[in-house]
């Protein structure tokens, strides 16, 4: 198989009947060379295709200042250091379109998916995924794939999950491009701001989407996701909150929809399942407020027992902070548990809070309406994803807001 030269992306046939994957610069090399050979925590499998790499030094990215700072944060054994790894979004390098490009090639031994989802005038709800492979299959070969879950104005919902073959998938790697059969995701940050279509076909469903985003990409942990050396772990926020409108199509019936849209991008070359018991993840918004929080709990002996959190808080289009680590000052109260598909609990009443040296911010969530859920895996693994009532109360800079709004938030049981 011939080495594929810096314009060509994954996924494009070869004669030869494989992919090509995509090249990697020296820098790239040098770091994905050191991770095969020094990956700890008996995680492996991040290995690179046995194709040809090419290294580019013109496509890489500059080398940046803050590189040459902290990549650890102190870290010893499997877990972070219970101080914050704080990343706010002030000292953290801008995010880059490149950054929403390939970041995996594929490999096996890494999951990679771009995610985006939106809160609709009519009442309804969708949620689309485009993976390299299924969540709990990384150690097979490439199997693109893509689900659809939409949710009607009535919590009716349709969920579809399509596999495709390998020499179905393309990725770019200069920006967003992800191709899987005839669905395509595509987009850039123009300013900073996401911009982005999205186009998908199932058996029973088909959604045809344009996002633009009202509040700029944010960056909550290090720029290449790694929790400690050797073991990525990204998650990285395109559209933390904005626009949407376009059709979906279900029962039989193409809808005109505008509303409220979102759009990440995740990479990974651990099975979460090693190192993640449970997470919330999720997102809310009020009159003047929009907000991206999570709270990923750990398996004790991979990463010890203090949560690894986020928060977002943007007002209008401006980001007002951003918090993110282990043992950051953001708590989680939960009740009124009750029993969700699966017989997993859930609880009814979230309270968020976080307090920092700009004041303080509570969430809470209630009157939680089921939107998703499916088993993960073989065991008893649940996905459980909800629409609730937002109470928000924000006591920042010597200015105190109370507002209502909306809130779209997930648990994910691996435990």
């Amino acid at each position: 198989m011939k080495n594929p030269s810096s314009a060509e992306r994954i996924g494009r046939p070869d004669p030869s009947g494989g992919i090509f994957i995509r090249t990697f610069s020296r820098r790239e090399f040098v770091r994905m060379m050191s991770l095969i050979a020094g990956t700890s925590g008996g995680v492996s499998g991040f290995g690179l295709p046995q194709t040809a790499l090419a290294m580019d030094s013109a496509s890489s990215p500059p080398v940046e200042p803050w590189e040459d700072g902290s990549r650890t944060g102190g870290a010893t054994g499997f877990g972070l250091p219970q101080t914050a790894l704080a990343m706010d979004s002030a000292s953290s390098p801008p995010v880059e379109p490149w950054e929403d490009g390939s970041r995996t090639g594929g490999a096996t031994g890494t999951l990679e998916f771009w995610y985006f989802d939106t809160v609709l005038d009519d009442g309804s709800t969708a949620g689309f995924n485009f993976f390299t492979r299924p969540p709990t299959e990384l150690a097979g070969p490439l199997k693109p794939r893509v689900s659809i879950n939409i949710g009607r104005p009535d919590l009716r919902r349709t969920r579809e999950v399509i596999d495709y073959r390998a020499e179905e998938f393309f990725a770019a790697r200069e920006h967003c491009d992800v191709r899987i059969g005839p669905n395509r995701a595509s987009g850039t940050l123009i300013d900073g701001f996401g911009r982005y279509e999205i186009n998908l076909t199932g058996k029973e469903t088909a959604a045809n989407l344009v996002f633009h985003g009202e509040v700029p990409a944010w960056r909550p942990g290090p720029r290449d996701g790694e929790l400690k050396s050797g073991i990525i772990f990204a998650w990285l926020p395109f559209i933390p909150y904005g626009s949407v409108e376009g059709t979906l199509t279900y029962d039989g019936t193409v809808h005109r929809v505008r509303g409220t849209g979102y759009h990440d991008h995740n990479w990974m070359n651990v099975d979460m399942t090693k190192i993640v018991d449970h997470w919330y993840w999720g997102r809310a918004y009020s009159k003047t407020y929009r907000l991206v929080f999570v709270q990923v709990f750990g398996r004790p002996e991979a990463l010890g027992s203090a949560p690894i959190s986020a928060l977002l808080a943007a007002r209008d289009s401006s980001i007002v902070f951003g918090d993110y680590g282990q043992g950051i000052p953001l708590t989680l109260r939960e009740a009124d548990f009750a029993t969700g598909p699966g017989g997993r609990s859930y609880p009814k009443a979230l309270d968020f809070d976080w307090a920092g040296s700009q004041g303080r911010v509570s969430l809470r969530l209630r009157n939680p309406k089921f939107i998703e859920w499916f088993p993960v895996g073989t065991g008893n693994a649940w996905y459980y994803r909800w629409k609730a009532d937002l109470e928000l109360t924000l006591d920042l800079d010597g200015s105190r807001v109370a507002e209502r709004g909306i809130a779209v938030y997930e648990r994910l049981l691996l435990h």
